[in-house]
């Protein structure tokens, strides 16, 4: 791994990825070689392969939040944008609190449409923009994120059901609060997944990533995760854990251990 990155930062990523692929034939599955993998056909551009050797990384290994990151990276940028939010969100229960987790969390926003999309992309770590380099500069990514029926996911529902909250806030009054709103659009996406679950599904999105935040909507745990994993971004959540340590102890470990110890 260490001669493959050696290739890479030296953009000789064919090398680097031949280097990898090697690796794995003489040692068989591990997180560190498919991950890296993912992280060189990122640079290449190759979704695919990215998305490949990222979910088997995560498969080995899900304690590593950089798999988590760049899974959701590449799963936008596929399109695949209903399972990109929960990747980001697992990235943020692993990472709370770097400077990436920040960015991550806005794309994460935009990915929800509780807020715009910039002209400017939101910065992203590991390799910054890579794919966009063949785009015009005056590019910007479209507001309407693809709506068709994937792997069993029907995104028109989930996309209305996010414009139905939208809109509800906003005749409420209460769309001012980017928190509060993010929070009502998370619930209401999870609702509309929880209709889509009714027939047999495959896969891991349906098997371990729905099911895993489903459970946290439906625990005493809810609003301290959204505190949790929103502590980069807004002041007020890091204020709020500070403040909260009781139930934020009691959070982390229903989510280490599946112990409950108290409610919200």
């Amino acid at each position: 791994a260490v001669k493959s990155e050696a290739m890479a930062e030296m953009k000789q990523i064919d090398n680097a990825i031949a280097i990898l692929q090697e690796g794995l034939i003489k040692n068989g599955d591990s997180y560190l070689l498919h991950f890296n993998m993912a992280l060189n056909y990122y640079k290449k551009g190759d979704i695919d392969k990215t998305l490949e050797h990222v979910s088997r990384a995560i498969e080995l290994d899900k304690t590593n939040s950089g798999a988590f990151l760049l899974n959701a990276y590449a799963q936008r940028d596929k399109g695949l944008w209903v399972r990109s939010i929960y990747s980001f969100q697992l990235f943020l229960l692993l990472e709370p609190d770097s400077k990436r987790s920040k960015n991550a969390f806005e794309e994460m926003l935009q990915t929800m449409l509780v807020k715009p999309v910039t002209e400017k992309p939101v910065e992203r770590s590991f390799i910054q923009q890579q794919l966009l380099r063949n785009m015009p500069e005056n590019s910007v990514q479209q507001e309407m994120p693809p709506l068709s029926t994937e792997e069993g996911l029907n995104r028109k529902i989930i996309y209305n059901a996010i414009k139905f909250s939208m809109d509800s806030l906003k005749a409420a009054k209460k769309d001012t609060d980017v928190y509060f709103v993010f929070t009502e659009v998370n619930k209401a996406i999870l609702s509309a997944l929880e209709k889509e679950s009714g027939a047999l599904k495959s896969g891991s999105f349906w098997t371990f990533h729905y099911p895993f935040f489903k459970s946290i909507l439906n625990s005493n745990h809810y609003d301290t995760f959204c505190r949790y994993i929103s502590v980069s971004y807004f002041p007020e959540s890091l204020e709020w854990w500070e403040n909260n340590k009781t139930d934020a102890e009691n959070f982390i470990n229903w989510f280490e251990n599946g112990e409950d110890n108290g409610k919200n």
